[in-house]
C-alpha cells in the first residue's frame, strides 16, 4: 500500500511499514535518469519486505527551473558544481522533511539510491555528513575526487555491475579506492553480467549488506526469520 497525504505528496510517495506499528526506521529511495518514482517502486518494496517496521520514502524529482524538466541534476550534468550543490541541498531537504514527518534521525536512515540519483545522494553526504547512518549506492559514481580532509560517517556499500555501459565499473572502482583512503567504512560488489539496472541478486546484495551493518555488535538470535526490524 502505497500513501501520499498532502505534506508530503510534493517530495515522496510513502510506503508505510508492514507491521502497521510505528516506524522504527526510514529507508529512502532515489531512481536514476530515464526511470519514474512509479518505476522505482517494486525495488523499494523487495527492500522492505527485509525490513518491515521500516517506512520508505521514494522521492520524486525535483522540477529543473531553467529547463522545466525533471531530474536530480539539470540535464544529467554532474560536471557542474553549482548544479550539484542545488541538487544536494534539495535532496538534504527532502530527507530532513522526511526525518521529521516520522521522528527518526540521521542514525536510523538509510539511502538507497541508483544511477544519477546515487551520485547525488554521495556528493549530498559528502557535503551534510550527518545525513543518514547507511549509504547502499548501486551504479554510482564521484562528481569530483575525494580530498584528503573528506569525513564520511555513514556505512557505504557500493553495488555495480560489471557490464554496466551507462556508468562503467571503472567509476565503481574509482569512488570505492576514493571513499577507503579517506577511511570510510565502504564496500564493494561486483555483479558480474551485471547491467544498468538493479535485478534481484542486486537487490540481495544491498539488503544482506545493511543488515550486516545493523547487527555489528549485536549477538544474532539462535534463530533468525531472515528480516530485521
Amino acid at each position: 500500500m502505497t500513501n501520499e497525504n498532502s505534506t508530503a505528496a510534493e517530495l515522496w510517495i510513502e510506503l508505510p511499514p508492514v507491521t502497521g506499528l510505528e516506524p522504527k526506521r526510514l529507508l529512502v529511495f532515489l531512481h536514476s535518469a530515464g526511470t519514474s518514482t512509479e518505476e522505482f517502486l517494486p525495488v523499494a518494496i523487495h527492500w522492505q519486505l527485509r525490513f518491515p517496521s521500516a517506512v520508505s520514502t521514494v522521492l520524486h524529482d525535483p522540477i529543473d527551473p531553467k529547463t522545466g524538466l525533471s531530474g536530480w541534476v539539470s540535464q544529467f550534468n554532474l560536471d557542474d558544481e553549482s548544479e550539484i550543490e542545488a541538487a544536494c541541498n534539495e535532496l538534504q531537504r527532502r530527507i530532513q522533511s522526511a526525518q521529521l514527518a516520522f521522528n527518526l534521525g540521521p542514525d536510523m536512515t538509510a539511502i538507497i539510491a541508483h544511477g544519477i540519483g546515487a551520485a547525488v545522494a554521495l556528493e549530498a553526504m559528502r557535503r551534510h555528513n550527518n545525513l543518514a547512518s547507511i549509504y547502499v549506492g548501486y551504479a554510482t559514481r564521484l562528481a569530483g575526487g575525494i580530498k584528503p580532509q573528506e569525513v564520511i560517517a555513514a556505512r557505504v556499500h557500493l553495488i555495480h555491475g560489471n557490464d554496466d555501459t551507462v556508468i562503467p565499473i571503472a567509476q565503481g572502482h574509482r569512488a570505492f579506492k576514493g571513499l577507503q583512503a579517506i577511511g570510510t567504512k565502504v564496500t564493494l560488489d561486483v555483479v558480474e553480467e551485471g547491467t544498468h539496472w538493479i535485478d534481484q541478486e542486486m537487490i540481495n546484495l544491498g539488503t544482506n549488506r545493511v543488515m550486516k551493518t545493523l547487527f555489528e555488535g549485536r549477538q544474532r538470535p539462535q534463530k533468525t526469520a531472515g528480516v530485521l526490524n
